[in-house]
């Protein structure tokens, strides 16, 4: 099973791996090929949250040149709003200026497939878009407060309905993860690990800049040498170990290994955030809103920005914010509307704003 590894330096260096991996001759006859990336959260490929955009603009000019639509597809986190996250990372105009479709599932667009040898999840529902159309896979290198890492195999979470997502926490995420990836194969895997994230991801740790791309045919293959590539061992990582996969690996490229910080919150973390999952399985069917969601929307809770007394207002963080949540005369924020992009705490000139809340970048807990 053949894996490559490459540094790139720009779009050259992409389309030499797509070569390498027969692209065309693998999506030439297709009318369409879907493009799945990770836009989980509303931040951007600079802090190595969501997919790198000059990767899928190669990507989707290679499949257009062959008369190939390229459409992305993707649902971000259950705590966002698709509009809010797609308007944050600028993903319709890019997606109109290069000719690439745009495919948000609805609810009436996922489809209850059995899973084939489902050890856990023996159902998934998934959008039926996908069913009769090749898949293109584009995750980001990151940590992972719940899984340790996320990469190819856990990018597919995303391709699913939220009553989905949330049975893969509740039921176990390791083990539901590796049932996923029996029912949904990607044709082709591409891990994004130019701008990673280390440390408590994946939406609030620390930016790590690789320049890297690992590609294969076979995601867990992809996921295996990406986690060498971050300096863990396979056999840590719960979801890996639990795939049993044999196949030998063949290496095209440099396999070099990086020291990445891993994610701080232990055991009680991570069983308070599966246990806010099994709450909105009630919660949501009595106020249509996910659990968490609303606890994020209190203030009281999560990743979130909160304004100093020192502050000046001087107004910069106020213009930057996407959904006008800063309220600049009261000095507050309003986090009915926040979507926690952190855009006003990157851009505060006085450093009068922090983040409140476990995960964050570790330059920001020193500060703390």
């Amino acid at each position: 099973m053949k894996v490559t590894v490459k540094k790139i330096k720009n779009e050259s260096d992409v389309l030499q791996i797509l070569k390498g991996l027969n692209f065309n001759k693998l999506f030439q006859n297709e009318e369409k090929v879907y493009i799945k990336p990770n836009f989980v959260a509303p931040r951007d490929n600079s802090t190595g949250a969501t997919t790198n955009l000059k990767i899928i603009k190669t990507i989707a000019e290679a499949l257009n040149t062959i008369g190939v639509n390229p459409i992305i597809i993707e649902t971000p986190g259950m705590e966002y709003n698709v509009e809010d996250v797609f308007n944050a990372l600028n993903i319709y105009d890019f997606a109109e200026q290069n000719n690439i479709g745009l495919c948000i599932p609805k609810p009436k667009d996922f489809v209850k497939r059995k899973i084939f040898q489902g050890k856990v999840l023996k159902f998934a529902e998934i959008p039926q878009q996908i069913l009769n159309y090749k898949l293109i896979n584009i995750p980001v290198m990151k940590t992972h407060v719940i899984t340790t890492i996320t990469l190819g195999m856990k990018n597919l979470m995303g391709l699913c309905s939220d009553s989905t997502k949330r049975m893969m926490h509740v039921k176990g995420i390791h083990k539901t993860i590796v049932d996923l990836n029996k029912l949904i194969i990607p044709d082709l895997t591409i891990i994004d690990a130019t701008n990673t994230m280390q440390g408590d991801g994946a939406v609030y740790g620390d930016h790590k800049k690789l320049d890297i791309v690992i590609a294969s045919q076979n995601t867990i293959a992809a996921d295996k040498i990406g986690s060498r590539i971050m300096g863990l061992e396979e056999s840590t990582i719960s979801f890996l170990n639990l795939t049993n996969f044999k196949k030998k690996i063949q290496i095209d490229g440099e396999l070099k290994c990086y020291d990445f910080t891993l994610p701080k919150p232990g055991k009680i973390y991570r069983l308070i955030y599966r246990l806010l999952y099994f709450i909105d399985i009630f919660f949501f069917s009595f106020f249509k809103t996910h659990f968490n969601k609303f606890l994020y929307s209190t203030g009281l809770i999560g990743t979130r920005p909160e304004i100093l007394k020192k502050c000046t207002k001087c107004g910069i963080c106020s213009d930057i914010c996407p959904v006008n949540a800063i309220l600049m005369e009261k000095q507050k924020i309003d986090y009915k509307k926040c979507i926690r992009c952190l855009k006003c705490l990157e851009v505060c000139p006085e450093k009068a704003i922090i983040i409140k809340g476990v995960s964050k970048p570790e330059k920001i807990k020193k500060n703390d």
